[in-house]
């Protein structure tokens, strides 16, 4: 007696048909895991929604992934705790949510440049939230695992640590009133982190340092070199929300509409298909809509 492929054959095509209407609404994705096919089409998916700003939804199709393949993600390496130390962190930081930021709990891993990434959000979001004893405290522990590193004999991330702390550094200086101390500092994060490779596993550069450099100046009301440090960012990291907005802001403060509206095009564009409706979003819409 012949088996039924019917079923079979009913749910290969639902799927195929689901992968191409998501990538067609989202565009493709591919960063390879060793979980199951299906799990693999949904963490593909979780990341194009990611990279559209389409958030819960994103957060439904990796637990998805998870549920469909719960051993096959690697959370037994170290790039699997940098990747989820980052999600948390990166969401806060993007979102200029401060207060999520500074409460984010470490994990606890085994992992030193895992937990900097959850210390160095809890020390930007308390900083940059007014909390300057917390800024304080979350730091000494930032700058204990940079010096557990070196001690290590792990050059590579203790420098990364090292970014990290010295861009911390900036941020509580600024907090503090010591601007110049502020810009000595965050300067000094972006050059070290230009001329540092990115590792493979290397997910704790949760803001590009030049773009933290470029918001440093413009809130210190240094819009035109604020807006060259955010073209210089954009270079290496293009079609970042935050950049195209901080050059938007920069450009305008300075008195530069043209490429004010250019950027601020670029990131309606960037968010067409977004789920949210973003501070950013609603004010680039504000400045383009004819008076």
């Amino acid at each position: 007696m012949k088996a039924d492929l019917r079923p079979l054959a009913i749910s290969l095509l639902a799927t195929v048909f689901a992968s191409v209407a998501w990538a067609q609404e989202f565009g493709r994705v591919h960063f390879q895991t060793s979980c199951t096919p299906e799990a693999q089409q949904k963490f593909e998916r979780g990341l194009a929604m990611v990279h559209s700003f389409v958030y819960p939804d994103s957060v439904a199709a990796f637990s998805e992934a998870a549920a469909a393949d719960p051993d096959g993600l690697g959370f037994e390496i170290m790039a699997s705790y940098t990747g989820l130390a980052a999600v948390p962190a990166r969401f806060a930081l993007e979102r200029q949510a401060w207060k999520e930021a500074a409460v984010l709990e470490p994990r606890g891993t085994q992992f030193p440049q895992a937990e900097a990434i959850t210390y160095f959000a809890r020390v930007m979001g308390s900083a940059r939230g007014g909390d300057l004893a917390g800024a304080d405290h979350e730091f000494e522990k930032l700058k204990n695992i940079r010096a557990s590193l070196e001690a290590a004999n792990q050059s590579y991330w203790a420098e990364q640590v090292e970014i990290q702390t010295l861009a911390a550094a900036g941020w509580i200086a600024q907090a503090k009133g010591q601007k110049d101390m502020a810009l000595k500092f965050m300067r000094a994060a972006a050059e070290l982190e230009d001329g540092s490779a990115k590792h493979i596993a290397m997910e704790n550069r949760l803001y590009p340092m030049r773009e933290l450099l470029a918001d440093l100046l413009l809130e210190q009301e240094q819009s035109s070199a604020a807006l060259s440090e955010y073209e210089t960012s954009l270079e290496s990291t293009p079609n970042r929300l935050r950049g195209l907005y901080g050059a938007a802001k920069a450009a305008l403060a300075s008195g530069q509409r043209q490429k004010a509206t250019m950027y601020f095009r670029k990131l309606l564009e960037l968010t067409k298909d977004a789920d949210t409706e973003r501070v950013e979003i609603q004010e680039a819409k504000a400045f383009l809509t004819p008076r």
